[in-house]
């Protein structure tokens, strides 16, 4: 339980000090440059399509293709050799052939 409030303390003092060097607004009188705003966790939302949304979640038209592995492979210490067979199966889901 200490060790809780020892980080719960360090990162209150952590905070205090940031909010009190950061710049409120402005970061020189006159200046139109806000960091703040500038700096928006949704400062760079893009607009959706039909395959994206604007937060970046798959859209009505999203399409993925699959691949499916099944590996045998046999380890042959004495001989040092590894053989073995893949099978893979594609699936192709796009709309393009």
């Amino acid at each position: 339980m200490r060790k809780i409030a020892l980080w719960a303390g360090i990162w209150a003092l952590c905070v205090s000090s940031f909010a009190q060097t950061s710049p409120s607004s402005t970061s020189t009188p006159g200046s139109k440059y806000d960091p703040l705003a500038l700096f928006h966790p949704l400062f760079n939302m893009q607009p959706g399509n039909d395959y994206r949304t604007g937060s970046g979640a798959p859209g009505p038209n999203y399409w993925q293709n699959r691949s499916d592995y099944q590996i045998n492979v046999t380890l042959d210490d004495q001989q040092n050799s590894i053989t073995g067979e893949v099978t893979i199966t594609y699936k192709n889901n796009s709309p393009e052939s």
